[in-house]
Parts: C-alpha cells; structure tokens; sequence
C-alpha cells in the first residue's frame, strides 16, 4: 500500500512538471518572437476576418 501511495504521488508529480514544461516551452517561444507577430499566437493565430480588424492592428501575417 505504502508504495503505491508514493507511485501514485510520484505520477502526479511528473504529470504538473511536464505541463509546467510545456508552459515554460510556449513562454520561451512567444518571448522570443516579435511582440506584434505573437500577438497572433496569444489570439487564435490566424485572423478569421483579415479585412476588419480593431483599431490600430495590424495583419502581420
């Protein structure tokens, strides 16, 4: 019993680290682009509508 508490912790663990990871990955990768290219990657990436777009932004892709 005791051990499968602590595989069962164990488990849970590694499962937040590899999200953490995966947060961590994304962050690296939008911190490295040009803020107003990833601003497409924050919003859903590709425009829906590339002729109307809010005030002052622009279609960079």
């Amino acid at each position: 019993m005791p051990e499968q508490k602590e595989r069962i912790k164990r488990r849970k663990e590694n499962q937040r680290l590899a999200m953490e990871n995966d947060i961590l990955k994304r962050a690296v990768l939008i911190m490295g682009r040009d803020p107003l290219k990833s601003r497409n990657l924050l919003y859903g990436g590709i425009s829906q509508h590339k002729n109307r777009h809010p005030k002052g932004c622009l279609d960079l892709e």
